[in-house]
């Protein structure tokens, strides 16, 4: 709500952009990733403004915080990071036992959970895998 106009249009611009340059896949893309090489380069925030503009076209979205190195997702939505990703991959907990709902209107999140001692190898899991599949069903769109 705080937000300057004109940053949240340009957010606007590239949820449109994003969604005409999908148009012609033959499959529904689902699961989008924003990753850069270096910290610092706005990851955080263009993946929660990103996501949060497109929970305002009425999709049901889910934020996950998958920077398992320096987390801050939990931080801008006020919530606790206890558990998270990664207590899902490790198959401490369920999706449903950590997802937070409605932070927005038609926003979930996952914060990252701990930081594992393994961030590349858990996020190449077949867990990994198979929480991506699942999430296609039940959101229209994943972060």
């Amino acid at each position: 709500k705080k937000t300057p106009f004109v940053i949240q249009e340009a957010y606007r611009t590239a949820r449109t952009n994003i969604i005409f340059s999908l148009a012609d896949a033959t499959e529904k893309c689902k699961v989008i990733c924003v990753t850069s090489a270096n910290s610092g380069e706005g990851k955080t925030t263009t993946a929660l403004n990103l996501a949060i503009t497109f929970a305002q076209t009425g999709s049901k979205v889910l934020l996950v915080d998958g920077d398992l190195r320096k987390p801050r997702i939990h931080q801008y939505l006020g919530v606790v990071k206890n558990d998270g990703l990664t207590t899902i991959l490790s198959r401490q907990k369920e999706f449903e036992d950590v997802v937070f709902h409605n932070l927005r209107p038609g926003l979930d999140c996952i914060t990252s959970g701990s930081i594992p001692p393994n961030p590349a190898e858990l996020l190449a899991s077949d867990s990994m895998r198979a929480l991506i599949e699942k999430l296609k069903d039940e959101y229209d769109y994943a972060w």
